[in-house]
């Protein structure tokens, strides 16, 4: 299998689209592969944005950054879903804890009343 025959899109990711040096950046400009430099904050949108050079392989690859993309909006519906869980057990965690302490306040009312009805027997 030549090189020809597959096509390659590499995607190097750095903290800060500022991380890479002169010469990283002008070997990904020049390299015969298509590379991707971004940073993480970056990558959801630089990834489905990016122009893929007119090759054969471009379908193929443009296909997988499909799939991503899709997973990674799946993922973010995933989160946005455990977020809006996280916020409703930590609702019920609140409720819970001032159901208790109504509950604790009533049972001390209810002691101290008995008590004051057991002195005056």
């Amino acid at each position: 299998m030549n090189q020809h025959d597959m096509e390659v899109l590499g995607v190097f990711v750095v903290k800060n689209k500022n991380g890479y040096t002169g010469p990283a950046l002008e070997k990904a400009k020049k390299s015969p592969y298509q590379i991707l430099l971004t940073d993480i904050k970056s990558l959801p949108s630089d990834l489905p944005n990016f122009q893929l050079r007119k090759t054969g392989g471009n379908k193929k690859i443009q296909k997988k950054i499909n799939k991503i993309q899709g997973d990674m909006s799946k993922m973010r519906e995933d989160v946005s879903s455990l977020m809006s869980l996280k916020e409703q057990v930590n609702k019920l965690e609140r409720y819970l804890i001032m159901l208790i302490i109504v509950m604790i306040i009533g049972i001390i009312y209810i002691h101290f009343l008995l008590s004051k009805i057991n002195k005056s027997l």
